[in-house]
């Protein structure tokens, strides 16, 4: 049975100390739950990206590939989720500041139909506060929300994890205390239990399904441009690399 929920927030243990699964667990792991789709949004590259697109091509699920961006006027071709607790948006409503404007900017750069606040709810306090602001903010600036988990596990790495963040801050688990997850909720869940947590929004639980009919991945997609390095005048970068190996080796 192909599931109602499909999730937007997922890392892998390639997001280096704060993900515990591999791609291929994830991968399977949405299999088993009846995904249709999964989305895959290491921090700091998509170094897993290949593996994921295998594995999920394998489990017959769709491969999302999502990642941190400059914001550029190449923005609309991207769908940006907003929300979760660290970023720009929240941060700025948990110190108090107006968040309106940035997310104005944000429409503007990847337009109208592609910006999404994301809201997650974990049993915590503080981020379902966090998460009534975001929610008000969504609808004065008239912006779609989507549910979402911030996945850091399949389902059964928490221990992992857990170890991981303290290598990440430097502690012991005996001494990371409040520095680590309160609870083993950062994991792929069932539809039902997504659908449970949002109750008061089913369209937010029904979203992430109509945006993953939406994304189109490949390895292709994948293609690295070297960066333009500043030349002198009249020189290629093999002829500029030429002149500065002459140069070294006349330095020796």
């Amino acid at each position: 049975m192909i599931s109602d929920y499909v999730e937007l927030r997922t890392r892998s243990a390639f997001s280096f100390l704060e993900g515990a699964s591999t791609p291929e667990d994830l991968a399977a792991r949405a299999a088993e739950l009846g995904y249709g789709a999964l989305a895959l949004g290491d921090r700091d590259g998509l170094y897993g990206a290949p593996r994921f697109h295998q594995a999920a091509k394998d489990a017959g699920i769709k491969p999302m590939v999502g990642a941190e961006l400059t914001l550029s006027d190449e923005s609309r071709l991207y769908v940006c989720l907003a929300g979760g607790p660290t970023s720009p948006l929240s941060r700025m409503v948990v110190r108090g500041e107006d968040p309106r404007p940035l997310c104005e900017r944000l429409r503007a750069l990847f337009g109208a139909g592609n910006l999404f606040i994301d809201l997650q709810r974990h049993l915590d306090a503080n981020e379902e506060r966090l998460n009534r602001k975001l929610a008000a903010l969504a609808a004065a600036c008239r912006v779609p929300l989507v549910a979402s988990n911030d996945v850091c596990h399949g389902g059964a790495d928490r221990q992992l994890l857990d170890v991981l963040t303290c290598i990440r801050l430097g502690t012991t688990l005996e001494e990371a205390g409040r520095r680590l997850w309160s609870n083993n909720q950062r994991h792929l869940k069932p539809s039902a239990e997504m659908a449970a947590l949002f109750r008061d929004l089913p369209g937010a639980v029904a979203a992430p399904r109509a945006l993953a009919g939406r994304c189109a991945f490949t390895p292709a997609d994948m293609g690295y441009r070297f960066p333009d390095y500043p030349l002198p005048p009249r020189e290629t970068p093999d002829s500029y690399l030429g002149s500065l190996q002459k140069t070294e080796y006349k330095a020796r």
